[in-house]
Parts: structure tokens; C-alpha cells; sequence
């Protein structure tokens, strides 16, 4: 979307809530469905914020990971 896209190239999925069931259903084998699923984001309600590099490293898993800089 929009506001990820002058960070980086790929946007992870985010599904809204009235689809979590279908996307999780392991019984659900149509692949059809699932891809109609993962439809581009509009990011209306979504912020972003500089954060440190320190979060660029998974061995961190301290409170540093999520200071504001």
C-alpha cells in the first residue's frame, strides 16, 4: 500500500477480522478461495514511526526493540 511502499517492495497480509476464520481454517483446501482472501490493504488506519536498527536484529528481544527514536 501507499504507505509501506517507500519503505519496502512487500506488504506482510493483513486480513480483516470477519476473514480470520476462513484463512485459519486448516480444513479449507480451495486455493481460489484463499488467494481472494489476500486483497490489498488501503492502510487508512495504519501509522508508521522511525524506529531503531536495534530491532533489525532478532537475537534482541529486550524493551529496546520497541523505543520510539
Amino acid at each position: 500500500n501507499d504507505l509501506v511502499k517507500p519503505i519496502y517492495h512487500r506488504m506482510p497480509v493483513i486480513l480483516p477480522h470477519p476473514d480470520f476464520s476462513a484463512w485459519l481454517n486448516t480444513e479449507e483446501k480451495d486455493i481460489n478461495f484463499l488467494q481472494a482472501l489476500l486483497r490489498p490493504y488501503e492502510g487508512n488506519d495504519l501509522e508508521q514511526y522511525p524506529v531503531s536498527m536495534y530491532v533489525n536484529n532478532p537475537r534482541h528481544e529486550s524493551k529496546e526493540t520497541i523505543k520510539v527514536i
